[in-house]
């Protein structure tokens, strides 16, 4: 029992450790948040969508510096946002630029990061990021484990940081995760 919990502190501790550029999870329940609530970052594809004005509407890649080139109100900074953070930036934009007087946006992921498997996993590589996965699933689409597999435990890398998880606990995987499961020593 403490160990779980220890290891659900731990990714509390990484999912803290997360500045406007890191990319990663934006709190502690974002070890276990749904995709609405993970960090924006590079790579990663979006829809906004702002209420009867197509002008302003689109899709966007966050680019390696982090930001969206959003029309007429120019660049916007959204690594380490959530998808709702970004639509009220947006929205504050559009205000402050004195564009549009009560906009309503909405954002919505289009296309994620993937995430990677690697380790002691049948097939390792990269897998598309797909909503509600956990480890588990990840390891399914790796076609499973191998036969000295530590099946119990993961290593979960994100923003830079690895925690090594029980399987058990149903940890989420966010996009640009990488899970690595380890070796058995016997």
């Amino acid at each position: 029992m403490w160990k779980i919990v220890g290891l659900l502190l731990a990714l509390g501790v990484v999912a803290g450790c997360t500045s406007a550029n890191s990319g990663g999870p934006a709190d502690a329940t974002e070890a276990t948040g749904s995709v609405g609530e993970f960090a924006l970052a590079a790579g990663d594809k979006i829809k906004i969508v702002v209420a009867g004005e197509k002008d302003f509407s689109g899709e966007f890649v966050v680019d390696s510096g982090g930001a969206i080139a959003a029309p007429i109100v120019g660049p916007i900074q959204v690594n380490g946002l959530t998808l709702a953070q970004l639509a009220s930036a947006y929205a504050a934009k559009l205000r402050d630029g004195q564009i549009l007087r009560e906009p309503k946006v909405t954002a919505e992921a289009v296309g994620l990061r993937p995430i990677f498997v690697l380790g002691e996993v049948k097939r390792p590589g990269q897998y598309a990021y797909v909503t509600g996965m956990t480890i588990q699933s990840a390891v399914e689409l790796a076609e499973g484990y191998t036969y000295y597999a530590k099946e119990s435990a993961a290593e979960i890398t994100r923003s830079g940081r690895t925690v090594e998880v029980d399987v058990a606990a149903q940890i989420k995987v966010l996009p640009g995760d990488t899970v690595r499961i380890p070796k058995r020593l016997f």
